[in-house]
């Protein structure tokens, strides 16, 4: 039976593909690499990124690596790494990263590289907040050839006053309380220690150029962008200045971001004319093992698995190593997000479910963040089959590690991902998902468009209908009338059908391929557990198939959680999900 999105397709043959591997995963002073070989000869230099921090981050992943495989076929290498406190470097209780944490894991990235690479030579390429971690950390770096700076932050005071206004702002947005749990969203709360030290730097009032060679992508909004460049330049530094194309569209947010190719070729161009041909230089070849380090009660093994190792991940395990008596846990991220997570949400889950005894798995799917696209899938590829293709591979992965079942877990579009493979994957022994907003993607309707134009609620809808303020926005022009009118049909019309479809199976051929799908797992005795915020709109989906009156479907059940977000950032919120994914590996357990 299929119930996935046809019109997308599967992926061509695997003749007609061009596979490309990973990055090379590392670790090193509790965080992890991933360094990207040079693939077409060596040069005598080498680059290392610093990347920025929170929103700006998590929407420029896929940005940083599209730079990284072009140097790389331009036969430069290059190192990109988390800071300490971000991302996926390790946690530990009371250690709380400063300033010079990040400035000296900066050094010591810089040192591998070095090592890897057979450079001498190294370019630091830095966005956003990375500007003034790597003018900082520039005089601890032998070789500095030159330094690329995208967007960079010149005020580390006002930058932090920034930040804290769009916490604000994400908090409303989020309907979360103003305290610790609401900072952890995006990362958009800098670390006290790291936010301290950021607030004395001002790159316009440096005495010394961190490098004599400069290329200052700068936005044409930010004033400041072009008088650092011009400051940098009266310094004695030989500067270049570009303007930053589309950095608007790159960090909308982690689901529209487009990446801006003008700018990789501005960038890669440039840095190759810095680069000569070196016989000391090399360009890898190998595939090193996995190696693994250790947080709190748990253990972390960054790796690339796939056809030619194209999908990179992270298992994380129990301290005392996988338990083969218990379920596997496969973590998919939701969006374009980074396996991390949202503010590392996955990996803090990994974490504590390794702490409860449970082996994990969380990965970037193709063409999302750190996993190279296949090609002919370089553009969208949620809720499309290519990434039903990678879970499958991931399943292929865990199976050679572990005769224990598995089971998926994700949320949002990650939860739809968790839905689609287990009617894909009988090897896949149950799933728990938080707000999928649907089960299947209708075929008619367009990704982009449907990423763009947010849904809301028949409640939501009437709620705002007497609203003065959406009153004004109407008669301001600010709000599309035509388009609202025909979601609020579209949600009455199948409001309206709900009896007759749930009473005949199905009326349209979506809504009868999802009861189809519902049946199938009912069959297999395959357990679904959906988690649900208040008024998310994935409830509406759920009403439609299942309404009022007994489940005939068992093995689906569905509970809404009180005072969740639609992320389930909060404390309580988190708890239930670890509860939901421990108490499926149990079931999972018991039936195998």
């Amino acid at each position: 039976m299929h119930t996935g999105i046809s019109h997308q397709g599967h992926l061509d043959q695997e003749a007609r593909q061009v596979i490309r591997p990973a990055a090379e995963p590392l670790v090193f002073a509790g965080t992890i690499g991933l360094f990207e070989p040079s693939r077409s000869g060596a040069h005598n230099i080498a680059v290392l990124f610093a990347g920025s921090f929170g929103v700006e981050d998590l929407c420029s992943r896929r940005f940083i690596r599209t730079i990284a495989e072009k140097l790389a076929d331009q036969g430069v290498a290059s190192l990109r790494f988390d800071y300490p406190g971000t991302g996926d470097a390790l946690t530990q209780t009371g250690s709380e990263p400063d300033f010079n944490s990040w400035t000296d894991s900066f050094a010591l990235a810089a040192d591998h590289l070095k090592r890897l690479s057979g450079c001498e030579k190294i370019v630091i390429t830095a966005q956003g907040v990375g500007a003034p971690v790597a003018a900082v950390a520039a005089p601890k770096i032998p070789g500095l050839e030159a330094m690329v700076l995208l967007a960079p932050v010149t005020s580390g005071r006002i930058h932090v006053r920034e930040l804290s206004a769009f916490l604000s702002i994400s908090v409303e947005k989020l309907s979360l309380k103003p305290d610790a749990e609401a900072e952890a969203i995006a990362q958009v709360a800098l670390p006290l220690g790291v936010a301290a030290g950021l607030k004395t730097i001002d790159l316009l009032k440096l005495e010394k150029p961190p490098a004599a060679k400069m290329l200052v992508l700068a936005r044409q909004e930010r004033a400041t962008d072009t008088q650092l460049a011009e400051h940098l330049q009266r310094l004695g530094a030989d500067v270049t200045t570009k303007p930053f194309e589309g950095y608007d569209r790159l960090t909308i947010n982690p689901i529209l971001a487009e990446v801006p190719r003008a700018v990789v070729e501005k960038v890669a161009d440039w840095i190759a004319t810095l680069a000569a041909p070196s016989e000391s230089a090399s360009r890898s070849t190998t595939h090193p093992s996995p190696v693994s380090h250790s947080g709190e009660n748990y253990r972390e093994t960054p790796l690339r698995f796939g056809r030619n190792n194209r999908l990179f991940g992270i298992a994380c395990d129990p301290a005392e190593g996988p338990d083969a008596t218990k379920a596997q846990v496969l973590l998919l991220a939701a969006g374009y997000e980074r396996q991390a997570g949202w503010g590392s949400y996955s990996a803090r889950l990994a974490r504590d479910l390794a702490r409860a005894g449970l082996s994990t798995l969380r990965f970037d799917c193709s063409n999302v963040a750190d996993s190279p696209a296949v090609e002919g899938h370089e553009g969208h590829v949620i809720y499309t089959d290519i990434q039903v293709t990678d879970v499958s591979e991931a399943v292929d992965f865990l199976q050679s590690q572990s005769p224990a079942p598995i089971i998926a877990a994700g949320r949002c579009t990650g939860a739809y991902l968790a839905f689609q493979s287990c009617l894909r994957d009988p090897r896949l022994k149950g799933m728990v998902g938080i707000n999928p907003e649907m089960f299947l993607w209708p075929e008619n309707r367009p990704i982009v468009s449907a990423l763009t134009e947010q849904t809301q609620t028949l409640k939501h809808y009437g709620s705002r209908f007497f609203d003065l303020k959406t009153l004004k926005k109407a008669l301001r022009g600010e709000i599309n009338l035509a388009r609202k009118g025909k979601a609020v049909g579209s949600r009455l019309k199948q409001h309206a059908m709900r009896p007759l479809s749930k009473a005949v199976g199905g009326v349209s051929a979506r809504e009868r391929a999802v009861y189809a799908a519902f049946a199938d797992l009912q069959r297999r005795q395959v357990p679904v557990k959906i988690l649900y915020s208040p008024g998310d709109i994935g409830l509406e989906e759920h009403a439609h198939f299942f309404g009022r009156g007994r489940n005939r479907y068992p093995t689906i059940t569905t509970r809404t959680v009180t005072g969740a977000s639609h992320t389930f950032q909060h404390a309580h919120a988190r708890a239930a999900y670890l509860e939901a994914i421990c108490a499926l590996a149990d079931t999972v357990k018991q039936k195998t």
